[in-house]
Protein backbone atom coordinates (compact mmCIF):
# COMPACT_ATOMS: atom_id res chain seq x y z
CA UNK A 1 0.00 0.00 0.00
CA UNK A 2 2.69 2.52 0.83
CA UNK A 3 4.41 2.26 -2.68
CA UNK A 4 0.79 2.53 -4.22
CA UNK A 5 0.28 5.95 -2.17
CA UNK A 6 3.66 6.84 -2.74
CA UNK A 7 3.04 6.92 -6.35
CA UNK A 8 -0.02 8.85 -6.34
CA UNK A 9 0.63 12.76 -7.78
CA UNK A 10 1.78 14.41 -4.92
CA UNK A 11 -1.46 17.03 -4.16
CA UNK A 12 -3.79 14.46 -3.48
CA UNK A 13 -0.88 11.66 -1.79
CA UNK A 14 -1.63 13.24 1.61
CA UNK A 15 -5.57 13.11 1.55
CA UNK A 16 -5.64 9.53 0.15
CA UNK A 17 -3.75 8.38 3.26
CA UNK A 18 -5.55 10.75 5.71
CA UNK A 19 -9.06 8.83 4.41
CA UNK A 20 -8.08 5.40 3.95
CA UNK A 21 -6.69 5.83 7.64
CA UNK A 22 -9.86 7.28 8.94
CA UNK A 23 -11.89 4.13 7.16
CA UNK A 24 -9.44 2.01 9.06
CA UNK A 25 -10.05 3.62 12.07
CA UNK A 26 -13.93 3.94 11.71
CA UNK A 27 -14.19 0.36 10.70
CA UNK A 28 -12.07 -0.77 13.70
CA UNK A 29 -13.88 -3.27 15.68
CA UNK A 30 -17.19 -3.01 13.91
CA UNK A 31 -19.25 -6.55 14.00
CA UNK A 32 -20.20 -6.05 10.15
CA UNK A 33 -18.13 -4.02 8.09
CA UNK A 34 -20.83 -2.16 5.52
CA UNK A 35 -21.33 0.83 3.63
CA UNK A 36 -20.52 3.52 3.78
CA UNK A 37 -17.10 2.60 4.69
CA UNK A 38 -16.73 -0.40 2.86
CA UNK A 39 -18.65 -2.90 -0.14
CA UNK A 40 -18.45 -6.50 -0.49
CA UNK A 41 -17.91 -6.80 -3.87
CA UNK A 42 -19.05 -9.79 -6.23
CA UNK A 43 -18.55 -10.99 -9.69
CA UNK A 44 -15.59 -11.23 -10.68
CA UNK A 45 -14.38 -9.98 -7.79
CA UNK A 46 -16.35 -11.98 -5.29
CA UNK A 47 -14.45 -12.53 -2.15
CA UNK A 48 -13.07 -8.95 -2.01
CA UNK A 49 -14.24 -5.43 0.08
CA UNK A 50 -13.55 -2.66 -1.54
CA UNK A 51 -13.23 0.74 0.93
CA UNK A 52 -14.17 3.70 -0.48
CA UNK A 53 -13.76 7.05 -0.33
CA UNK A 54 -13.46 9.80 -2.74
CA UNK A 55 -10.35 12.73 -3.00
CA UNK A 56 -10.35 15.11 -5.39
CA UNK A 57 -12.88 13.80 -7.37
CA UNK A 58 -11.00 10.97 -7.87
CA UNK A 59 -13.08 7.72 -6.44
CA UNK A 60 -10.55 5.70 -4.49
CA UNK A 61 -11.09 2.25 -3.68
CA UNK A 62 -8.52 -0.02 -2.22
CA UNK A 63 -9.05 -3.88 -2.49
CA UNK A 64 -9.29 -5.55 0.57
CA UNK A 65 -10.28 -9.47 1.84
CA UNK A 66 -11.22 -10.93 5.30
CA UNK A 67 -8.49 -13.06 6.66
CA UNK A 68 -6.19 -14.50 7.32
CA UNK A 69 -7.97 -14.64 10.47
CA UNK A 70 -11.53 -14.21 10.30
CA UNK A 71 -12.09 -11.33 12.51
CA UNK A 72 -9.49 -9.98 10.34
CA UNK A 73 -9.17 -7.46 7.39
CA UNK A 74 -6.31 -6.95 4.97
CA UNK A 75 -5.45 -4.08 2.37
CA UNK A 76 -4.69 -5.61 -0.74
CA UNK A 77 -3.91 -3.28 -3.15
CA UNK A 78 -4.93 0.46 -3.97
CA UNK A 79 -7.42 1.16 -6.76
CA UNK A 80 -9.39 3.92 -8.33
CA UNK A 81 -12.87 3.59 -9.95
CA UNK A 82 -13.67 4.90 -13.44
CA UNK A 83 -16.55 4.72 -15.21
CA UNK A 84 -17.82 1.67 -13.02
CA UNK A 85 -14.37 -0.19 -13.49
CA UNK A 86 -11.65 -0.76 -11.27
CA UNK A 87 -7.92 0.78 -12.44
CA UNK A 88 -6.04 -0.56 -12.82
CA UNK A 89 -7.88 -3.07 -14.65
CA UNK A 90 -6.39 -6.29 -13.49
CA UNK A 91 -7.30 -4.62 -10.33
CA UNK A 92 -9.50 -8.00 -8.74
CA UNK A 93 -7.22 -10.52 -10.49
CA UNK A 94 -4.49 -9.13 -8.78
CA UNK A 95 -5.92 -8.41 -5.61
CA UNK A 96 -7.70 -12.35 -5.43
CA UNK A 97 -4.05 -13.70 -6.18
CA UNK A 98 -2.88 -11.72 -3.15
CA UNK A 99 -5.73 -12.88 -0.95
CA UNK A 100 -5.21 -16.74 -2.00
CA UNK A 101 -1.51 -16.39 -0.79
CA UNK A 102 -2.11 -14.42 2.34
CA UNK A 103 -5.26 -17.24 3.10
CA UNK A 104 -2.06 -20.11 2.57
CA UNK A 105 0.68 -18.02 4.11
CA UNK A 106 -1.69 -17.05 6.75
CA UNK A 107 0.71 -14.01 7.87
CA UNK A 108 -0.38 -10.18 8.36
CA UNK A 109 1.43 -7.27 8.46
CA UNK A 110 0.13 -4.54 10.76
CA UNK A 111 -1.02 -1.31 9.63
CA UNK A 112 1.54 1.83 9.79
CA UNK A 113 -0.16 5.21 10.22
Amino acid sequence: MREWIESLPPHVRTDVRSRLNARIDTSAGQAVLGPPQMKLLHGDCEGLIEITFKVANVQYRPLACHGPDEHQVTILMGAREHNKRFEPPNACATALARAARIHEEGKVVSHEY
